[in-house]
Parts: C-alpha cells; structure tokens; sequence
C-alpha cells in the first residue's frame, strides 16, 4: 500500500484511499508504523511486527495470500488510528515513519 490517505473515521485500512495494491515505490526503509493505545486485539487481516510490544510496530497487511509493508508516504496520525481501530484497539499514540 502506497500513499495511504486516511480521514481517521475508516474502520479499516483498505477503506482509505490509497495508490492501488502493488502499486508500490518503497523500500523498507520507509515503511509505516503505529503505536496504540491499551490492548484489545482481534482478528484482523492486518498486523504489527518488530515492535517492543504488541500494540505498535510495522505494519502489515495480509493481501492475496501475503504479508506486505505498507509505505510511510503520507502517514499521519488518522492512518494510524485506522489501524489501531482494525486491530481493536482504544486509538492511537503516533504514527511512525521509517518502521523496522
């Protein structure tokens, strides 16, 4: 996912708008991460990796089979709390750019 537009109300990331799938001109070295805030997590086709705790990381979206990074391009703080409201999370801290 590349230039990912959220207005923050979406219930889910694919909602947002975004370049298409594969569409895509990152490397990981820009991928896209989230904090959230308190634990409540459900069963998604979305997840957080490489973070120091369940509730922020990396994230990836599972798209035809395969878990793919999504580019920080445009991530801000209403795509991250699209995230965090998917994974059933309360909300969001932050938004990170350059995620590991």
């Amino acid at each position: 996912m590349n230039d990912v537009g959220c207005t923050g109300s979406e219930s889910s990331l694919d909602q947002c708008y975004f370049n298409g799938w594969g569409i895509n001109d990152c490397e990981h070295d820009c991928d896209a991460g989230v904090m959230c805030q308190a634990s409540a997590q459900t069963a998604a086709p979305l997840r957080l990796v490489g973070g120091f705790s369940p509730s922020n990381g990396r994230v990836e979206v599972l798209h035809d089979g395969m878990w793919s990074t999504v580019c920080d391009n445009s991530w801000d703080i209403n795509d991250a709390i699209v995230v965090c409201r998917q994974l059933g999370y309360n909300g969001a801290v932050r938004a990170s750019t350059n995620a590991e």
